[in-house]
């Protein structure tokens, strides 16, 4: 991390925050190499990644796919992993309020 709060990875090296971030506790699952289902617990999303509680390995560098709510499956790369918690960005921006729009049909009680 660098003095700004900002996650120094890759080859593309400091990628700021998103500000648009909704968070979220979403229970959903990520796919390694197309075959490995992990489940992962969402905790924040912006258009261009996500963070989530992860208590299995996920390959980092690697590319996953990711069930999102209200898009379904979204590749992305997966750039740190930290006490359980992993983060990845996104291959292609996503809509962010078809997500959260998605979260609210999948909790939603009748």
């Amino acid at each position: 991390m660098d003095g700004f709060g900002n996650f120094v990875t890759g080859d593309d090296g400091v990628q700021p925050r998103s500000v648009n971030r909704l968070s979220c506790s979403y229970l959903s699952n990520v796919r390694s190499n197309g075959v490995k289902n992990v489940g992962i617990r969402l905790c924040d999303l912006s258009e261009t990644g996500f963070m989530a509680e992860c208590q299995e390995q996920v390959p980092l560098g690697g590319t996953v796919s990711i069930d999102l709510p209200g898009l379904g499956a979204v590749h992305a790369r997966i750039r740190w992993g930290m006490g359980g918690r992993i983060g990845g960005r996104f291959m292609e921006a996503i809509d962010l309020d078809a997500c959260r729009a998605g979260i609210a049909e999948a909790t939603r009680t009748t």
